[in-house]
C-alpha cells in the first residue's frame, strides 16, 4: 500500500500546487473555462475508506515450515475474458461506466476497490452501463462477465486489471509500477465461501488486494516468500 498511498500525495500535491500558482482574480475568461471543463469535482470527493469496516486481528508472520499439502494451481483457462472497452466518468459525484459486451455473457458484476458497485444483467440493452453512486478519492474499478447469473464461482471469469480513477474526472488503466515493491501480509482461507472477486474460498486461494495484485498464480513457501502474479 507504501506507493500507492505515496502516489496518491504525489496526485495531490501536484493538484494543489497547480491550483495555487494562479490568483483567480487575474484569471483570463479563457483559462477559467479551460479549468471548470475538467471535472472540479474530482479532487474533492472523499478519501477511499478500507474495503472492510471490520478491525483485523494483530497477526504476527510465521515461521517457514514446509506445508503438510501443495494445493494445485489455480487455473482460469477457458473462463470468459472480462469487457473490454472500459469507459468511466465523473459527473454530479458519480461515476457512469460502460463497458463492452463480451460474447456467452449472461451478466457483469464491477468493483470499486473490492466492494461490489453493480450487478449488471445482459438482456441485449443497446449499451451495458453501470453507476457508482458513492465514488472515492484515486478509487480502482474492476471488472467481470457471467456466464449466467447464479453467482456461482464456476459462472465467474477472468478478473480485469484494475483501472483507476483520476484527478481529471477519468478512468484509466493501472498496473502496478514497474519496479515497485509492495511489503504484505498474505491470508490463506481456511473455511469456505467467496473473495471479494466472487471465488470460491479453499486451500491455495488466498486473500490479495485485488487493486495490485488480481490473483496470485504460484506462491513459494520459502524465507524469502516469493510470489507469481497476475
Amino acid at each position: 500500500m507504501g506507493p500507492l498511498d505515496g502516489m496518491r500525495r504525489v496526485l495531490r500535491g501536484g493538484a494543489v500546487i497547480a491550483v495555487a500558482g494562479l490568483s483567480p482574480f487575474i484569471l483570463p475568461t479563457t483559462v477559467a473555462a479551460e479549468t471548470a471543463s475538467v471535472s472540479p469535482d474530482a479532487t474533492s470527493l472523499p478519501a477511499c475508506p478500507f474495503w472492510s469496516n471490520v478491525t483485523p486481528p494483530t497477526r504476527t508472520d510465521s515461521p517457514f515450515k514446509a506445508p503438510p499439502q501443495l494445493a494445485p494451481p489455480l487455473s482460469l483457462s477457458g473462463r470468459l475474458s472480462p469487457p473490454s472497452g472500459v469507459t468511466g466518468t465523473l459527473s454530479g459525484g458519480q461515476v457512469a461506466l460502460t463497458f463492452n459486451r463480451v460474447a456467452g455473457a449472461k451478466a457483469y458484476r464491477v468493483w470499486r476497490n473490492g466492494q461490489s458497485v453493480a450487478w449488471v444483467s445482459d438482456w441485449g440493452q443497446a449499451a451495458l452501463t453501470a453507476t457508482d453512486t458513492a465514488p472515492c478519492q484515486h478509487a480502482f474499478y474492476t471488472f467481470i462477465s457471467m456466464v449466467d447469473e447464479g453467482g456461482s464461482d464456476a459462472a465467474m471469469g477472468r478478473l480485469s486489471h484494475p483501472f483507476q480513477l483520476g484527478d481529471n474526472g477519468t478512468l484509466a488503466p493501472w498496473a502496478t509500477p514497474v519496479g515497485s515493491k509492495i511489503t504484505m501480509m498474505v491470508t490463506s482461507y481456511n473455511d469456505g465461501g467467496q473473495t471479494a472477486s466472487a471465488y470460491t474460498t479453499k486451500p491455495g486461494i488466498c486473500a490479495v488486494d485485488p487493486r495490485v495484485i488480481r490473483s496470485v498464480k504460484r506462491m513459494l513457501w520459502q524465507p524469502t516468500q516469493e510470489a507469481e502474479t497476475t
